[in-house]
């Protein structure tokens, strides 16, 4: 048996040749065309219809970082003839590499989309990456693009250099470690690196110690010589360890070898260059054939000799090159548009380009072009085996374009690990003998169309495939045989891996000449999640009367249960009456339902497969949309489908199958085992048990197709089994247009409509998966665990709950219009979290949460009833956080955007962290809670020209860069709501020892007074010397306020005399709300929270600023009569009756009959009441000052400052004291200090040397030392 092999990295010569129409000169050699360096494709039209004419290939090389999307017209149609396109960048490295081994040059090709490089462009002295816009694909399919990645720069071994030079990433900047190790060894010194020689692009002015980018490069299998084309200084040279080149050129590009008119050849022995004379002694071209010529360069000398014709190029110079150059190699003519530049130059390279043509044709030499970027094959005869020592290149393919190719021997195989084309050729196989085969490898891809047709005729022939292809309806694939099918007997009669295009073969035709639903005996028994349904060939048979493949173009109506091997609905429907039954498969195998150019959605209907009855799959069932360029939307109708290992919708595989879309309905449930969902759309409508229930469903999708799992209408749907995952989706829209990103991806969950699904089985999540809302009332509640390698994104609109401890290993991205909820234990998995403007991460309920993503991104972070520990960096566009939250911070930088604070939430540093905090505050207001150290360190950097209040004085580090920050102090009257000092006399109305009022020190003025004529409390004692007022546990002698005030903290410096059950310190008057002593015992302790009745909802108070609760009073010690105590007591929640607004009464509050007035027996020496929850140091500093002034001592000793605090005032920026005096570390920037109360101040600042700003105010006082001296400014 003759074996005719075509491999995956050769070609057959021989039928190309064939197909192309030219005859074999196994004694001349083929010439190969390029047109090189064309901006302008439109004109090769002329020059592509010659060579069409007569049956030659050629390839175009573009400059594709300048093609317009314009152009991609005509290199569409270059393409569709049957021309090559090429890329300029490309080309130049290749044409000194198509007889070399360049797989790592052309894999790093290899699915690029762009061309990225500098050379030719006019931003190139501006150092900007050449980036035209991005051609259409479709319009050149065959371009080669250019661009690589390797281990480092070409003379420094740091990849920085090349950001620094904004390379792209994608360009080939290889090492010197990479060069010697392709072509060189230490022990040599680099010698066979001597033939490097160096460009330089005037237009770059580049410095010699600045690394340049390496354009084109090209290697000999056995190296011998490198030839590399660059960018270079001499600098390069000396930096790589080498001597200049033997002659250093001026200018650039391949008019490196060439005269002022641009000598034509590049590389090519003796006849290497036509028109002038080197610029260079003949001598030291290095490239010449005489005597000097290297030894290492002889191999040379047997390979392709390359062209390069220009405007200096005569038709009679032309020829005579060719013909020197077949005596010794094959050459490649390259054709220039460089003459074009002078007037007639287009007219003249055409005439040039047909003459040369019709010389050859005449002088019977054939003529090629490549088969991919890097082969030429050439000479033979057409029954010959490929010559073997053409090298092997990868992904080549075979495209016959023409003419018949018919094998008449006896036997043979006929075998491609490639891929081989036929458009209006016709390929046949007529084995003489009868026993021959027809083999295409199953590795390959046959693609047929036009009137292309594949035959194969004897008594026994096998056709084997990998993938098959039709680009259209026109071609046919027929197996013939004289005696029909029953002559195959049992052997082999079509064989393939699976379709490329996803679609059965209604135009294949077995045993007769015209296709038929009947004559086609290829079932659908396997399917792929690659390929679809797989045909494979049927051994045994149906009863009487079935059919093997059904297929139905119009209304069918079944009306008897049947069985059939697979089902086709090509543009029609099925009806089912009741109680019929349809078997499709053979009960082992899959079986399947095909449905082919259905009706689009917009059409009168969809396509329906059933309405009645039940289709039973037996093992499986597998639900199937082939159409290839139709939107397919399948109504399922209430046909009942049943099997017992699950079902699978999917669409065509590699298509835009986000167009295919079934509808089930709830009566279709009938299967038992998973669900899956591929390469499709499936919509659950309107019901919450429309997939088996408890089952698992598998959502996949990979890099040809994606799969999306659509609920329309169906809130309160639950997934009780795992679903799993795998994206893409599909199903997508595109978002509003973002600073940072325009979302168009697809999603593979699309909740439509109102209403939560419930997953409450885990989730798998691998690649990305996109979950997706119809509006902000609709979307998931992940219930369970969300696990796997992938990533969850939230692309557009919808709120998800994440209930449970996830795991899943990639990113999670919220983007416009998405709110994701964290809830009680929820967790985001382990990778980083990104947020974009719109979208929105919401904490909630979570208790102490400790969160360890990276968070990057400018969307909202919402903080609700938690304290969040972030103990990385975080960026968001805008944090805000609800009363009684707080946020932690353990990152070194983190930016929370616009910044929203309110009463009682708090901002600090995490244990043992110097945290730097920025937030924007454009307007006034924005914050009212805490920002403070905690225990950790922490710096505050304001942005924004709005006035910010901050809570505490006592930061590590404050840097204002616009606007104006206040600090608050309480004892300025920040926030106080009315404060009661009996030891100013001016406040106290007293007349015979009794008060009848008491007035509010400050701006406020609120006054106290009796309730009632007598006999009102008493100013009998002092306290330190100072008055106090006393009562004596009377309600009568309570001091009721005149008008109703917002209490939140409240400070009391008091002496109990007696300890009465239940009294009452202060509280709403006339009601049971306030704070009082316990009921239960006479030794008695503070009530901490009783019910709906005491003020301090925070389950705590503090006596001397020691923190106690209900849980643990003071070591069992109870109050002790006549001790001074300095009382603090806050309201964080208001809760039923205990409120914080509300008229104050002290002394008492309310009376009850028996014992349980609520009347204290004691003395008042001062209160302060403020409308906010102070943060640690403002009240430390409040208890110290009473603890001082009534006690002789302070309790904490808490300074306004932190010693150590740095403070950064920006040139325009205020900082106001407000009250507070103490010491800093340092104090830099050009911005104003100012006072606004009524405390002098004084700030020294100890390292004051760089302050260049100035402190404004007659009670401000600023102390600058570290200058050798100090400064005092007033």
């Amino acid at each position: 048996m003759k074996t005719i092999l075509i491999r995956k990295s050769f070609a057959l010569a021989a039928a190309a040749l064939a197909a192309y129409g030219v005859h074999a000169a196994a004694s001349t050699a083929a010439v190969a065309f390029r047109f090189d360096d064309n901006h302008t494709p439109d004109d090769w039209r002329a020059v592509a219809e010659a060579f069409k004419a007569e049956n030659v290939r050629c390839s175009f090389a573009v400059v594709s970082g300048g093609l317009s999307d314009e152009q991609g017209a005509c290199l569409k149609a270059l393409s569709d003839d049957g021309f090559e396109i090429m890329d300029h960048t490309a080309a130049h490295a290749v044409y000194v590499a198509q007889w070399l081994k360049e797989t790592d040059y052309v894999a790093a090709c290899a699915g690029m989309d762009r061309n990225a490089a500098w050379f030719g462009s006019a931003n190139a002295s501006a150092r900007k990456v050449r980036f035209e816009p991005e051609i259409d694909l479709g319009h050149a399919k065959n371009v080669r693009f250019t661009g690589h990645v390797t281990d480092g720069a070409l003379f420094c071994d740091d990849t920085t250099v090349a950001a620094q030079l904004t390379f792209s990433k994608k360009i080939w900047i290889p090492s010197k470690a990479a060069l010697f190790g392709v072509v060189s060894t230490a022990a040599d010194g680099g010698r066979k690196l001597r033939e490097f020689y160096g460009e330089t692009d005037q237009t770059f002015d580049l410095a010699d110690e600045e690394m340049v980018l390496v354009d084109q490069i090209a290697i000999q299998p056995a190296p011998d010589v490198l030839r590399i084309q660059a960018r270079a200084t001499r600098a390069n040279f000396a930096a790589f360890g080498l001597p200049e080149p033997k002659t250093w050129i001026q200018p650039g590009g391949w008019e490196a070898f060439v005269d002022a008119n641009r000598v034509k050849a590049v590389y090519g022995g003796e006849f290497g260059y036509t028109g002038a004379d080197c610029v260079m002694p003949k001598e030291r071209c290095w490239y010449a054939t005489d005597d000097d010529t290297p030894a290492e360069l002889v191999p040379w000398m047997q390979r392709p000799s390359f062209f390069y014709f220009d405007e200096g190029a005569t038709y009679e110079e032309v020829i005579a090159q060719i013909q020197k150059a077949q005596a010794v190699c094959r050459p490649l003519v390259f054709i220039s548009h460089m003459s074009w530049s002078k007037a007639g130059g287009r007219e003249k390279w055409i005439d040039l380009t047909r003459r040369v043509l019709q010389w050859m044709k005449e002088a019977d030499i054939p003529a090629l072009t490549e088969v991919t970027l890097t082969q030429t094959f050439y000479g033979g005869a057409a029954e010959s085996a490929p010559v073997a020592s053409v090298p092997s290149a990868p992904d080549t393919a075979v495209r016959v374009t023409d003419g018949v190719r018919e094998f008449t021997e006896s036997s043979g195989v006929f075998l491609t690990n490639g891929d081989l084309e036929l458009s209006t050729a016709r390929l046949k196989y007529r084995p003489a003998g009868g026993t021959g085969e027809a083999d295409l490898a199953r590795e390959g891809m046959l693609v047929y169309g036009g009137d292309a047709n594949i035959e194969a005729e004897g008594s026994s022939v096998a056709l084997r495939l990998g993938l098959l292809s039709r680009s259209s309806q026109g071609g046919t694939l027929a197996l013939r045989t004289p005696g029909g099918l029953d002559a195959l007997g049992g052997s082999v009669r079509f064989e393939a891996n699976g379709f490329a295009d996803g679609e059965q073969l209604p135009a294949t035709v077995v045993g007769g000449s015209v296709p038929s639903a009947a004559q086609n005996e290829f079932g659908f028994l396997t399917y792929s999640t690659g390929r679809g349904l797989v045909p494979v060939t049927l051994t045994d048979g149906l009863a009487g009367g079935e059919m093997s493949n059904a297929r139905l173009t119009g209304v069918t109506t079944l009306t008897d249960s049947t069985r059939v091997r697979s089902l086709t609905i090509d543009g029609g429907s099925l009806e089912m009456a009741d109680g019929v039954k349809l078997t499709v498969g053979d009960g082992t195998n899959p079986g399947g339902v095909i449905f082919k150019y259905p009706l689009a959605e917009s059409g009168d209907q969809p396509a329906r497969m059933a309405d009645g009855g039940e289709i039973d799959f037996g093992a499986e069932g597998v639900i199937w949309a082939a159409s290839a360029d139709k939107e397919t939307y399948v109504d399922l109708g209430s046909t009942k489908l049943t099997s017992a290992g699950g079902i699978t919708f999917a669409g065509r595989a590699g298509s835009q199958s986000w167009k295919t879309l079934y509808w089930p309905n709830r009566a279709n449930v009938g299967w038992k085992g998973p669900t899956y969902v591929e390469g499709c759309v499936l919509d659950l409508r309107g019901t919450a048990d429309i997939l088996p229930a408890g089952q698992d469903v598998y959502v996949r999708g990979n890099s040809e197709y994606g799969a999306c799992l659509k609920l329309t209408g169906a809130g309160g749907t639950t997934f009780g089994g795992r679903v799993y995952f795998t994206g893409p989706g599909f199903w997508g829209r595109t978002s509003p247009a973002e600073t940072e990103t325009s979302w168009a991806k697809m999603v593979s969950f699309f909740s439509n409509g109102s209403g939560w699904i419930d997953f409450n089985g885990p989730v798998t999540i691998e690649n990305e998966v996109q979950f997706m809302g119809d509006t902000e009332w609709s979307g998931a509640k992940f219930n369970q665990t969300i696990d796997g390698n992938g990533s969850l994104i939230f692309p557009f609109t919808g709120q998800f709950w994440l209930n449970a401890a996830n795991t899943y290993t990639g990113a999670t991205e919220i983007h416009t219009n998405a709110i994701v909820h964290v809830c009680g234990p929820g967790t985001l998995g382990r990778g980083e979290v990104r947020t974009w403007r719109g979208g929105t991460l919401s904490f909630e309920n979570c208790g102490t949460n400790g969160v360890d993503n990276v968070f990057t991104g400018t969307g909202t972070l919402e903080v609700q009833g938690s304290t969040l520990v972030f103990s990385n960096e975080v960026a968001f566009g805008e944090t805000k956080l609800a009363a009684g939250s707080t946020l932690v911070l353990g990152g070194v930088s983190n930016d929370l955007g616009r910044l929203v604070l309110p009463v009682g939430a708090k901002i600090t540093a995490l244990a043992g962290r110097a945290a730097v905090v920025s937030f924007t505050a454009e307007a006034d207001g924005d914050v009212a809670g805490t920002i403070e150290n905690g225990e950790g360190a922490l710096t505050v950097v304001k942005r924004g020209a709005g006035s910010l209040t901050v809570g505490s004085a006592a930061l590590a580090g404050l840097a204002i860069e616009a606007g104006t920050v206040r600090f608050l102090n309480p004892l300025a009257g920040d926030g106080l709501s009315w404060w009661l000092d009996a030891a100013q006399s001016n406040t106290l109305t007293v007349a015979n020892g009794t008060v009848s009022r008491w007035v509010s020190r400050g701006k406020d003025g609120t006054v106290f007074a009796m309730a009632h004529d007598l006999p009102g409390p008493k100013r009998t004692r002092t306290l330190t010397g100072k008055d106090v007022v006393s009562f004596e546990g009377s309600k009568n002698q309570r001091l009721v306020a005149t008008t109703q005030t917002v209490n939140r903290t409240v400070f009391v410096v008091d002496v109990p005399r007696d300890l009465d059950v239940a009294a009452g310190l202060f509280g709403k008057d006339w009601e049971d709300v306030g704070q009082r002593y316990e009921s239960w015992t006479n030794t008695a302790t503070w009530a901490w929270k009783s019910g709906t009745h005491t003020f301090a909802q925070g389950d705590y108070i503090r006596i001397d600023g020691v923190r106690f609760d209900k849980d643990h009073n003071r070591d069992g010690q109870p109050l002790v009569k006549d001790v001074t105590q300095v009382l603090t007591f806050e309201h964080l929640f208001d809760n039923g009756n205990s409120v914080a607004t509300f008229k104050p009464s002290i002394g008492g509050y309310y009376a009850e009959d028996g014992n349980a007035a609520r009347s204290f027996d004691g003395d008042i020496a001062e209160m302060l009441s403020f409308d906010r929850i102070l943060d640690t140091a403002e009240r430390e500093l409040v208890e110290d000052y009473l603890a001082k002034k009534w006690k002789g001592a302070v309790i904490h000793g808490t300074e306004p400052f932190d010693p150590g605090q740095k403070i950064a005032l920006a040139e325009g920026a205020v900082l106001d004291l407000n009250g507070f005096s103490g010491t800093i570390g340092e104090l830099t920037g050009s911005g104003t200090l100012v006072n606004s109360s009524g405390i002098p101040v004084r700030l020294v600042v100890k390292n004051g040397r760089k302050f260049k700003g100035v402190a404004v105010g007659d009670n401000i006082e600023l102390v600058l030392r570290g200058l050798g001296f100090a400064i005092s400014i007033r």
